[in-house]
């Protein structure tokens, strides 16, 4: 019985010494690390001596979270262009794997292009011109607007204010709006303007805005040839080269007709949720036409248009509005329905709300006709 009782109390002994075991050292599964921007693995760690892994308690840390992110449980992401060190600690004990993250490198070999003329959009002197560059899968269609699946990249370039069309010459980023320069691209709450790359799936559209970089211009008669080294918002390497002939559009002031319009009455109804935001679509109505708007809010508005400054955009965003498309013969988007329907490409609508009335000043182009007015009056909000 004595014997029993004494192997007992080892035994017990022996647990306890197993249990305050400390560490001593940490190895992870890797010591260095190449990632691409976007890519995830897991770092897994041995803890010694292997006693001490019972009660072991790992925390993760990395030393750079905007280039690299680490979870609890070692999982890691990389998130921009650069170097950072994960640490797998315990105590005192530490462990770490060095991280280098590169960019993500984009080439492309534009098939088709088309050019807006602007005018002086930015009262700068100078011309403004959005050119913009279709990958395979897009096609443009004759009123300038683009179909299809894929990418495609929109540069606002200035060049000098006696020329109309695409000059020959370099192009380097620049915020001031003079000749030989675009615009770099930037996204606010309202809006997404300058240059950008941007993929279009499904009617949903997302964007690299382009931060640094230059294109040049080579011209051959009525044919161009573009090369493009342009630098993402997060460092991304976007490059490409397109040859042949640019479809033109006037879009400046002096070739658009003013049409003003008015409605008396005005229904709202949520169509869809997607990218966690609310598509409503607004028709404001008059016995013959029907101006149909489509905005993109936050998922917290409930039945209310929340107040700010909508612009038709190629991205999706809040305060933002959808640019008119056709699919199976209904219309979607921002559309003028009448006995012809037009497709809206371009514009802005800002909203106030007072008194329990709503206010609408529209400001909208499609072909060469620009929409202008306001509704002042109640919103029907329907049921989805």
């Amino acid at each position: 019985m004595k014997n029993k009782i004494l192997v007992s109390f080892l035994f017990t002994l022996l647990l306890i010494s197993c249990d305050n075991e400390k560490v001593t050292s940490l190895v992870l599964n890797e010591r260095t690390k190449t990632m691409t921007m976007g890519d995830t693995a897991q770092l897994e760690v041995s803890v010694y001596p292997l006693a001490a892994s019972r009660n072991a308690v790992i925390t993760w840390e990395s030393s750079n979270e905007s280039v690299v992110s680490v979870s609890n449980n070692g999982t890691i992401q990389a998130l921009s262009p650069g170097e950072a060190t994960i640490g797998a600690i315990c105590g005192k004990v530490v462990a770490e794997c060095k991280i280098t993250v590169l960019a993500v490198k984009a080439t492309f070999n534009f098939h088709s292009a088309i050019m807006y003329f602007m005018g002086d959009t930015y009262k700068q002197g100078t011309n403004n011109i959005i050119l913009r560059l279709l990958d395979e899968g897009l096609t443009h269609q004759g009123s300038g607007a683009i179909k299809g699946e894929g990418f495609f990249l929109d540069i606002s370039l200035n060049q000098s204010a006696t020329d109309t069309l695409l000059i020959a010459g370099t192009f380097n980023n620049d915020t001031t709006g003079k000749s030989l320069t675009f615009y770099p691209g930037s996204n606010t709450k309202k809006y997404a303007p300058g240059t950008y790359l941007g993929q279009i799936i499904s009617q949903s559209i997302g964007a690299i805005f382009i931060k640094n970089g230059s294109f040049e211009v080579n011209k051959n008669n009525e044919d161009y040839d573009i090369n493009i080294s342009f630098i993402g918002e997060k460092g991304e390497i976007i490059s490409g080269k397109f040859s042949g002939n640019i479809v033109a559009f006037d879009a400046s002031e002096s070739n658009i007709e003013q049409k003003e319009m008015s409605f008396s009455y005005a229904t709202a109804q949520e169509i869809s949720t997607e990218d966690n935001l609310k598509q409503l679509k607004v028709l404001l109505k008059n016995e013959t036409d029907s101006l149909q708007l489509s905005f993109n809010v936050a998922l917290s508005s409930s039945n209310s248009i929340p107040i700010g400054n909508y612009s038709i955009s190629e991205v999706i965003h809040e305060f933002s509005l959808n640019k008119g498309f056709s699919e199976s013969d209904s219309y979607k988007g921002c559309w003028l329905l009448s006995t012809e329907n037009f497709l809206i490409e371009t514009g802005n609508v800002e909203v106030t709300f007072s008194n329990s009335i709503y206010i609408l000043k529209y400001n909208l182009q499609y072909e060469n006709t620009r929409i202008t007015g306001s509704y002042s009056g109640n919103i029907d909000f329907l049921s989805k």
